[in-house]
């Protein structure tokens, strides 16, 4: 329930920490897609969403809702490359 969430898009643009009210508000409005991943707090590696949100599924191409992400100032850098779960 205190888990901080990162969202990272295909264009590598992180977004977050956000709790995961956040986080489900934005897969409610349609903002998190398929391919994107996920890193929460307690996590070491970003996890692909499909796997952690089976909910989720593909919106159109060109749909632009990821521009609509609000502008939220990041924490600790999450940018390891490294250690994402392919």
């Amino acid at each position: 329930p205190n888990d901080s969430w990162v969202v990272r898009t295909a264009d590598k643009k992180e977004y977050g920490p956000v709790h995961f009210g956040i986080l489900n508000t934005w897969v409610n409005e349609g903002r998190i897609e398929i391919g994107m991943r996920l890193l929460r707090s307690d996590w070491s590696k970003w996890k692909r969403v499909e796997k952690i949100l089976p909910e989720i599924t593909p919106l159109e191409s060109g749909t632009g809702l990821i521009d609509e992400f609000p502008k939220l100032k990041l924490g600790r850098a999450h940018r390891d490359l490294s250690n994402e779960d392919v």
